[in-house]
């Protein structure tokens, strides 16, 4: 078990919460002097409980949380995060009272279960008395479904009485396909290298290098209608050739118009024999004679060229 305290001297922290003075005030400002921090880590490093503190040694709060208390699995992933409030001191500084568990946005405790490593199975959020509740954006739980060979298909947000609803931008599912001409064809490649780095790279593909062969994401609302994430990005799609290389890549609003990054709509690849990219064009939103119009990204270039 490790124990660190340290001061940050004249260190002001933007705390995107709402201060609370040790007296109860909430202060007018945003930003809070802190003055030392007191944090303790489990032996992987990891940060298990963390508190800050005033220049005369006060705990500070911020919308009442005083106190942070986390847990982690054996991937060191968070399993288990909680809020409490400050202790009650005596007239000597002593610990009479512990803090209690308070609410946060909605909720005291946060919950997350894994299928493996990098693999989120189900997350969930909880009030004081540890029944479900929602959070600041109005979901209780989000619960992912993969495919026998650990690939998400599908993640879906979920209220406290566990109907399908919306996440802060109003998607409630997010499903997922994948080309098999891809995955056949990195899968030979790993094939192909040394069985020392072939298990590594196995490793590597099986934590989420098998996301680089999405072929479609598509975002829905509770009532199964089309809708638009943060991006305002309905679907995405990816188009693969029969060898397993990357041609294009575009994506669509819910209203049915391509959508525009940084005033790109559809990305054009080209390959060499080995399906290294030695060739990426961008394309605007139109089309002339069913032939997309070229166009510049944000860095004014048409195409980029790639040498190996």
């Amino acid at each position: 078990m490790g124990w660190e305290y340290r001061g940050i001297y004249n260190n002001t922290v933007e705390t995107g919460l709402r201060p609370v003075s040790t007296s109860g005030d909430t202060v007018s400002s945003i930003k809070t002097k802190i003055q030392f921090e007191a944090k303790i880590y489990d032996f992987d490093g990891n940060i298990i409980s963390e508190e800050y503190f005033d220049a005369n040694g006060k705990p500070l709060e911020f919308e009442g949380v005083s106190k942070i208390v986390r847990a982690y699995d054996k991937y060191d992933q968070v399993k288990l995060e909680e809020f409490y409030g400050k202790e009650t001191l005596d007239e000597y500084g002593d610990v009479v009272e512990k803090g209690k568990l308070v609410a946060k946005d909605g909720f005291a405790r946060y919950k997350a279960k894994y299928k493996s490593k990098g693999n989120l199975l189900l997350e969930t959020w909880e009030n004081v008395e540890g029944k479900i509740a929602n959070n600041q954006f109005g979901f209780a739980k989000v619960k992912y479904f993969y495919d026998k060979n650990n690939r998400l298909l599908k993640k879906g947000f979920y209220d406290q009485e566990n109907k399908l609803t919306g996440d802060k931008s109003g998607v409630a599912t997010y499903q997922y396909s994948y080309n098999p001409d891809y995955i056949s064809f990195y899968e030979s490649e790993i094939n192909k290298t040394k069985k020392e780095e072939r298990l590594k790279t196995l490793t590597q593909w099986q934590l989420g290098k098998y996301k680089l062969c999405l072929a479609t994401e598509i975002h829905t609302n509770k009532d199964g209608k089309p809708a638009n994430d943060e991006s305002q990005v309905y679907r995405r799609e990816r188009i693969f050739n029969k060898k397993g290389f990357l041609v294009s890549e575009e994506s669509f609003r819910a209203d049915g118009r391509r959508h525009l990054e940084n005033g790109v709509a559809k990305v054009v690849y080209a390959h060499d024999k080995k399906g290294n990219i030695v060739s990426r064009k961008n394309f605007g939103e139109f089309e002339i004679k069913k032939t997309p119009f070229p166009v510049s990204d944000g860095n004014g270039v048409h195409e980029y060229r790639y040498t190996y």
